[in-house]
């Protein structure tokens, strides 16, 4: 038995191959939800990575038996040929399926698929969709001549007919209020003459842009037309959850095109109005950046050479083209004035003339200064802000080191707060000891309430405003800087910098009310008895302020 057991051993040791490693179970495949439509991502940076172009990050639905990492690799579009050879994509990624971020995503001219696996090695799984790393554009408010931008007339000429010739590596993705768009909602495609997207604009720009950069491009927007620029603000602006759609679906861009204010011009909108909407859009689509935030370009223009007597009069025109290019010169873009456009109808250009303008937007993009005459058209800073109207007893005196109001009262004009649910208040001031006896108002508006001092020293906010109050007293014959920010999630009152009290109840809504300053209602009634050496007005993030140092006018906005 002995030897039997010996011998068993033997031949069942002899069948074990020493030295020779053990076949592991290979990791299972990740399951990959392919992106339906072929598109470009924005790219995060704009040099470096495997093409010098930069990288970007795409997300992916992915299923995952177990957690663990996430490798990519970059396959051209022949099936075969590896671009980017394999990299840690995701460096940990939940077991079952999620959205993932692949990161370090090369940008390059050209379109690959993404393939991923669980290791360097595999297994991997095809990408099957024709994916772009490069540069988006997405539409600032535009309306019926930034329809032209992306669609083409059915009886106008063609690109073929005009000689352009789309970039195989040019997209867009297009929203709007006309028909020809309509019943093609929201589709990514390449301009051309038998697809939704036929304007000379969008393949000509395209075009100059891949030329430019050297990647990819693509350009996501939403225009309707005869609208003004406030139909595309919240919190009402029936065009705003349109345009913040398209802007979404773009996922992350590094510049933004708008064409804009026929109809403002006929409105007679008023020029601070206009720019301040103007520079709004541009906070707001920077919320809407995930990519880049508030570091992308923007090029607006507004009138063209138009030939109709049906929006607004020359000097309402030139009115709102001044007050675009100061909004542009404040925020660091680029103003496009054309005066060159081939017109159908006295308003609407052809596809010619959606070519032409192209071809400005484009020199204004590679440095070139397409403005045009807008900055003689008014006078500097005239639409930064209407003037305050200054009460008959109004006084400004040196007080403590600042010039400043110090007697009688101030009022804005609503403009400075248009209907909006997030606005502010911001005010530089400076209160004796003991000075106030019931309630001395240093700003406040109708229907949305007041920033005051009441006898006890400190400072509050009242009216239609969640009741707050400072914990610091400010009657001590010092300067401080007071801010109310009232937002859709609560009111905030701050003090020399630092947050004095917070309720979450939302603010009001900002009615375009006159914005009075040292009273409130009337020059008489709550006067301040301090002196107040600048007031600031607050609309989605950028400001009108005034320098209370002799007379009513605005003061140009912080670039």
């Amino acid at each position: 038995m002995r030897s039997i057991i010996r011998t068993g051993l033997v031949v069942l040791l002899a069948a074990i191959p020493f030295g020779v490693a053990q076949p592991v179970r290979a990791a299972a495949p990740i399951a990959l939800e392919q992106v339906v439509e072929a598109r470009v991502f924005q790219r995060s940076t704009r040099e470096g990575g495997p093409f010098g172009k930069g990288v970007g990050t795409i997300v992916l639905g992915v299923t995952l038996p177990a957690a663990g990492p996430v490798y990519a690799r970059m396959r051209a579009l022949d099936g075969a040929t590896i671009l980017q050879p394999a990299w840690l994509a995701a460096a940990q990624a939940p077991a079952g399926t999620s959205k993932v971020g692949l990161a370090g995503i090369g940008a390059r001219l050209g379109g690959f698929h993404i393939d991923l696996a669980p290791s360097p090695d595999g297994p991997w799984t095809p990408g099957t969709t024709e994916l772009h790393m490069g540069a988006l554009f997405v539409q600032a408010p535009s309306q019926s001549l930034g329809v032209l931008m992306t669609r083409r007339a059915a009886t106008d000429r063609t690109l073929a007919a005009l000689g352009i010739v789309p970039d195989r590596n040019a997209f867009v993705w297009a929203t709007s209020n006309d028909p020809a768009l309509a019943a093609q909602p929201g589709r990514w495609a390449h301009p051309s003459d038998d697809g939704p997207y036929g304007s000379a604009f969008a393949a000509q720009f395209l075009n100059d842009q891949i030329g430019r950069l050297g990647v990819s491009c693509g350009f996501v927007g939403h225009a309707t037309g005869a609208m003004a620029i406030g139909s595309f603000l919240p919190p009402g602006g029936r065009e705003y959850p349109r345009w913040i759609a398209a802007i979404d679906e773009a996922g992350g861009f590094e510049g933004a095109i708008g064409m804009i204010g026929h109809s403002d011009a006929s409105g007679r909108t008023s020029g601070s109005r206009f720019n301040l909407s103007v520079r709004a859009a541009r906070a707001i689509m920077a919320r809407h950046n995930p990519v880049l935030g508030d570091r992308f370009a923007m090029a607006l223009a507004t009138i063209p050479n138009i030939a109709s007597p049906y929006w607004g009069t020359p000097a309402d025109r030139d009115r709102i083209r001044h007050a675009g290019y100061e909004a542009m010169a404040a925020t660091g873009g680029h103003y496009v004035q054309p005066y060159d456009l081939e017109l159908v109808d006295g308003v609407h250009q052809s596809n010619a003339g959606s070519r032409t303008l192209a071809l400005h937007f484009s020199r204004a993009f590679a440095g070139g200064d397409e403005s045009g005459n807008a900055a003689a058209l008014g006078r500097p800073g005239d639409s930064l802000g209407e003037p305050l109207q200054l009460s008959p007893d109004a006084a400004f005196a040196d007080v403590d080191g600042a010039r400043a109001l110090a007697g009688g009262a101030a009022a804005a004009p609503g403009d400075v707060i248009p209907g909006g649910s997030e606005w502010s208040w911001s005010v530089r001031f400076r209160l004796d000891r003991g000075s106030v006896r019931d309630r001395a108002v240093l700003v406040g508006a109708g229907g949305q309430g007041h920033l005051h001092v009441e006898a006890d020293g400190r400072l509050h906010s009242g009216g239609e405003l969640p009741a707050l109050a400072s914990r610091a007293k400010v009657a001590d014959g010092r300067w401080h800087v007071a801010a109310l920010v009232s937002t859709g999630q609560g009111v905030t009152l701050s003090l020399d910098g630092r947050e004095e009290a917070r309720s979450p109840a939302p603010g009001p809504k900002g009615y375009g009310a006159v914005q009075w300053v040292r009273a409130y209602g009337g020059p008489g009634a709550f006067v301040f008895p301090g002196a107040i050496d600048w007031v600031a007005f607050g609309y989605w993030g950028v400001t009108t302020r005034y320098e209370l140092d002799g007379d009513g006018s605005a003061a140009a906005p912080p670039r």
